[in-house]
């Protein structure tokens, strides 16, 4: 429950920060950074003393965090998380930003492209030469009678 909590308070902060146009950012740490900013003008340390909490978030927590934030902002219908694109100069970077529901869906793809299922991998390393056991033939014990 407070985890849930601090999730809606740091999805609350990302949708103040697309209204106010701070996204989308570069890094997870420059990002934590300006929810932090957001938190400490927008005054949401009140709503944190009134709920009787003692914990306070950090700019580490918030980028820590991101992804289960944006889970908070999913189930509100939003769609946040780090994408990745290919610069005119070749460059591989990435941004942290509000997201259609098909860039979602690419990214999700993306990440989740090298995943196989368990009995994959185990089959893999079964019939694998790494993995084969070269048990030598022992001649039989006689039996004693």
């Amino acid at each position: 429950m407070v985890k849930e909590y601090r999730h809606e308070m740091g999805a609350d902060l990302l949708l103040m920060m697309k209204d106010a146009g701070d996204l989308p950012l570069p890094s997870g740490n420059i990002t934590g950074q300006v929810m932090m900013g957001h938190y400490k003008t927008e005054g949401l340390i009140d709503d944190l003393r009134a709920a009787k909490m003692k914990w306070r978030p950090t700019a580490q927590y918030w980028e820590s965090h991101l992804k289960d934030c944006g889970v908070a902002l999913r189930k509100r219908g939003y769609h946040f998380d780090f994408k990745r694109y290919q610069d005119d100069d070749g460059i591989l970077r990435g941004e942290w930003k509000f997201l259609t529901k098909k860039e979602e869906a690419t990214v999700l793809l993306q990440e989740n492209n090298g995943i196989s299922k368990r009995s994959d991998t185990h089959n893999d390393k079964l019939d694998d030469s790494t993995y084969a056991h070269n048990i030598p033939h022992t001649a039989e014990v006689p039996l004693l009678n």
